[in-house]
């Protein structure tokens, strides 16, 4: 049976979280907190929340360079 919940694609400035499973009414509840547009779902699927978790480590790492540059690159000035 397929399930009926729902992951978040994008989290927008919500405190949710990129492929944080919700049920229909939490999403309800959600979109009423911050309002239908203030962030992005999909319909639940074990191969899309492999998909976004995959994509939030590589984000993550990413992410982790830039500031270890950014500090090496500031470290020169001080």
């Amino acid at each position: 049976m397929p399930s009926k919940d729902f992951l978040v694609t994008e989290p927008g400035l919500t405190y949710l979280y990129t492929s944080q499973r919700l049920t229909p009414s939490d999403v309800a509840k959600m979109q009423q907190e911050f309002g239908e547009d203030a962030f992005t779902v999909a319909p639940y699927t074990q191969q899309l929340q492999r998909t976004l978790k995959a994509q939030y480590k590589v984000e993550n790492l990413a992410y982790k360079a830039y500031l270890k540059e950014r500090k090496e690159r500031l470290g020169m000035y001080a």
